[in-house]
Protein backbone atom coordinates (compact mmCIF):
# COMPACT_ATOMS: atom_id res chain seq x y z
CA UNK A 1 0.00 0.00 0.00
CA UNK A 2 1.26 3.73 -0.71
CA UNK A 3 1.25 4.26 2.94
CA UNK A 4 3.82 1.05 3.85
CA UNK A 5 6.09 2.16 1.19
CA UNK A 6 6.05 5.84 1.86
CA UNK A 7 6.79 4.89 5.42
CA UNK A 8 9.54 3.14 4.34
CA UNK A 9 11.14 5.84 2.34
CA UNK A 10 10.95 7.86 5.38
CA UNK A 11 12.85 5.27 7.58
CA UNK A 12 15.47 5.14 4.42
CA UNK A 13 15.70 8.89 3.93
CA UNK A 14 14.65 10.73 6.96
CA UNK A 15 15.49 13.75 5.20
CA UNK A 16 13.46 12.98 2.13
CA UNK A 17 10.77 15.95 2.45
CA UNK A 18 8.61 14.69 -0.92
CA UNK A 19 7.83 11.21 1.11
CA UNK A 20 7.83 13.39 4.90
CA UNK A 21 5.19 15.75 3.04
CA UNK A 22 3.37 12.43 1.18
CA UNK A 23 3.39 10.98 4.32
CA UNK A 24 1.41 13.92 5.81
CA UNK A 25 -1.03 13.73 2.99
CA UNK A 26 -1.97 10.17 2.89
CA UNK A 27 -2.46 10.87 6.92
CA UNK A 28 -4.39 13.80 6.94
CA UNK A 29 -6.74 12.11 3.95
CA UNK A 30 -7.16 9.60 6.42
CA UNK A 31 -8.34 11.71 9.39
CA UNK A 32 -4.97 10.65 11.39
CA UNK A 33 -4.16 14.02 12.23
CA UNK A 34 -1.49 13.75 14.75
CA UNK A 35 0.48 11.83 12.68
CA UNK A 36 -0.16 14.48 10.04
CA UNK A 37 0.93 16.77 12.08
CA UNK A 38 4.11 15.21 13.04
CA UNK A 39 5.33 14.39 9.33
CA UNK A 40 4.33 18.11 8.29
CA UNK A 41 6.34 19.62 11.27
CA UNK A 42 9.00 17.51 9.83
CA UNK A 43 9.28 18.67 6.54
CA UNK A 44 9.34 22.18 7.65
CA UNK A 45 12.19 21.77 9.50
CA UNK A 46 13.85 20.90 6.30
CA UNK A 47 11.92 23.38 4.24
CA UNK A 48 9.37 25.67 5.66
CA UNK A 49 8.21 27.04 2.36
CA UNK A 50 8.08 23.39 0.73
CA UNK A 51 4.40 23.01 -1.16
CA UNK A 52 2.14 23.74 0.98
CA UNK A 53 3.85 22.40 3.95
CA UNK A 54 2.77 25.70 6.57
CA UNK A 55 -1.48 25.26 5.03
CA UNK A 56 -1.52 21.68 5.57
CA UNK A 57 0.18 21.71 9.37
CA UNK A 58 -2.27 24.40 9.58
CA UNK A 59 -5.52 22.50 8.40
CA UNK A 60 -4.47 19.40 10.35
CA UNK A 61 -4.11 21.04 13.40
CA UNK A 62 -7.27 22.75 12.85
CA UNK A 63 -9.13 19.50 11.78
CA UNK A 64 -7.59 18.15 15.77
CA UNK A 65 -9.18 20.91 17.39
CA UNK A 66 -5.76 22.99 17.56
CA UNK A 67 -7.16 25.96 16.91
CA UNK A 68 -4.01 28.42 18.09
CA UNK A 69 -1.16 26.38 16.59
CA UNK A 70 -3.50 26.25 12.97
CA UNK A 71 -4.00 29.82 12.97
CA UNK A 72 -0.15 29.90 13.57
CA UNK A 73 0.77 28.33 10.21
CA UNK A 74 -2.39 29.47 8.26
CA UNK A 75 -1.17 33.00 8.99
CA UNK A 76 2.72 31.36 7.82
CA UNK A 77 0.90 30.32 4.72
CA UNK A 78 -0.53 33.62 4.06
CA UNK A 79 2.68 35.60 4.30
CA UNK A 80 4.43 32.61 2.06
CA UNK A 81 1.53 33.12 -0.59
CA UNK A 82 -1.04 36.18 0.11
CA UNK A 83 -3.64 34.93 -2.70
CA UNK A 84 -3.80 31.46 -1.14
CA UNK A 85 -8.02 31.56 -0.53
CA UNK A 86 -7.80 27.97 1.29
CA UNK A 87 -5.38 29.15 4.13
CA UNK A 88 -7.18 32.50 4.07
CA UNK A 89 -10.69 30.78 4.17
CA UNK A 90 -9.19 28.60 6.94
CA UNK A 91 -8.11 31.41 9.06
CA UNK A 92 -11.47 33.22 8.41
CA UNK A 93 -12.98 29.40 10.10
CA UNK A 94 -10.45 30.07 13.07
CA UNK A 95 -11.72 33.42 13.74
CA UNK A 96 -15.48 32.51 13.33
CA UNK A 97 -14.37 29.44 16.28
CA UNK A 98 -13.46 32.73 18.15
CA UNK A 99 -16.48 34.52 17.89
CA UNK A 100 -14.48 36.85 15.88
CA UNK A 101 -17.32 37.80 12.82
CA UNK A 102 -16.40 40.74 11.50
CA UNK A 103 -12.94 40.07 11.18
CA UNK A 104 -14.06 36.41 9.75
CA UNK A 105 -16.39 38.13 7.04
CA UNK A 106 -13.61 40.28 6.07
CA UNK A 107 -11.25 37.27 5.36
CA UNK A 108 -14.00 35.50 3.58
CA UNK A 109 -14.60 38.39 1.84
CA UNK A 110 -10.61 37.99 0.29
CA UNK A 111 -11.29 34.67 0.04
CA UNK A 112 -14.00 35.28 -2.35
CA UNK A 113 -12.02 37.83 -4.06
CA UNK A 114 -9.37 35.48 -4.79
CA UNK A 115 -10.92 32.87 -5.65
CA UNK A 116 -14.52 32.85 -6.67
CA UNK A 117 -15.27 29.15 -8.07
CA UNK A 118 -14.28 28.44 -4.37
CA UNK A 119 -17.95 27.68 -2.80
CA UNK A 120 -16.63 27.30 0.91
CA UNK A 121 -16.06 30.85 1.85
CA UNK A 122 -19.30 32.18 0.65
CA UNK A 123 -21.35 29.50 2.90
CA UNK A 124 -18.76 30.38 5.79
CA UNK A 125 -19.63 33.97 5.70
CA UNK A 126 -22.80 33.15 5.66
CA UNK A 127 -22.64 31.51 8.64
CA UNK A 128 -21.07 34.45 10.01
CA UNK A 129 -23.86 36.70 8.80
CA UNK A 130 -26.05 34.40 10.12
CA UNK A 131 -24.58 34.04 13.64
CA UNK A 132 -24.96 37.85 14.05
CA UNK A 133 -28.81 38.39 13.13
CA UNK A 134 -27.89 39.63 9.37
CA UNK A 135 -30.10 37.55 7.62
CA UNK A 136 -30.42 39.27 4.49
CA UNK A 137 -26.58 39.10 4.15
CA UNK A 138 -26.79 35.35 4.81
CA UNK A 139 -29.07 34.77 1.99
CA UNK A 140 -26.87 36.35 -0.33
CA UNK A 141 -24.15 35.09 0.25
CA UNK A 142 -25.65 31.43 -0.13
CA UNK A 143 -27.64 32.27 -3.42
CA UNK A 144 -24.14 32.96 -4.47
CA UNK A 145 -22.54 29.82 -2.76
CA UNK A 146 -25.59 28.26 -5.49
CA UNK A 147 -24.70 30.06 -8.25
CA UNK A 148 -20.93 28.58 -8.17
CA UNK A 149 -22.13 25.18 -7.23
CA UNK A 150 -25.78 24.17 -7.68
CA UNK A 151 -24.97 20.81 -5.93
CA UNK A 152 -23.36 22.06 -2.85
CA UNK A 153 -26.42 20.81 -0.31
CA UNK A 154 -25.10 22.67 2.35
CA UNK A 155 -26.17 25.98 0.75
CA UNK A 156 -29.91 24.90 1.03
CA UNK A 157 -29.72 23.49 3.76
CA UNK A 158 -28.68 27.14 5.41
CA UNK A 159 -31.39 28.70 3.08
CA UNK A 160 -33.89 26.39 4.74
CA UNK A 161 -33.06 26.76 8.28
CA UNK A 162 -32.17 31.05 7.85
CA UNK A 163 -35.67 31.43 6.21
CA UNK A 164 -37.79 29.47 8.90
CA UNK A 165 -35.63 31.70 11.30
CA UNK A 166 -37.02 34.57 9.79
CA UNK A 167 -40.55 32.90 9.64
CA UNK A 168 -40.62 32.94 5.65
CA UNK A 169 -42.09 29.28 5.28
CA UNK A 170 -42.89 28.73 1.76
CA UNK A 171 -39.37 29.59 1.26
CA UNK A 172 -38.06 27.77 4.06
CA UNK A 173 -39.93 24.82 2.77
CA UNK A 174 -38.84 24.80 -0.66
CA UNK A 175 -35.19 25.08 -0.11
CA UNK A 176 -35.52 22.04 2.06
CA UNK A 177 -36.87 20.39 -0.67
CA UNK A 178 -34.31 21.11 -2.52
CA UNK A 179 -31.79 20.32 0.36
CA UNK A 180 -33.93 16.89 1.28
CA UNK A 181 -32.77 15.81 -2.39
CA UNK A 182 -28.74 16.33 -1.51
CA UNK A 183 -29.34 14.99 1.92
CA UNK A 184 -33.06 12.78 2.57
CA UNK A 185 -32.22 12.95 6.15
CA UNK A 186 -32.27 16.76 6.89
CA UNK A 187 -35.10 18.78 8.06
CA UNK A 188 -35.87 21.71 9.38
Amino acid sequence: SAILYEKRATELLPENKVALYDMGMIFNARKRYREAIEFFRKVAVLDSIYQETQFNLGDAYLSNGQKDSSEYHEIIAIRQDPKHAGAINDLAGIYFFKKQYDQAIIMYKKAIELSPSFVNPYTNAAACYFSVGKYDSAIFYLNQSITVDKNYGASYQMLATTYKTINKSDSARKYEAIAQTNNPAFKL
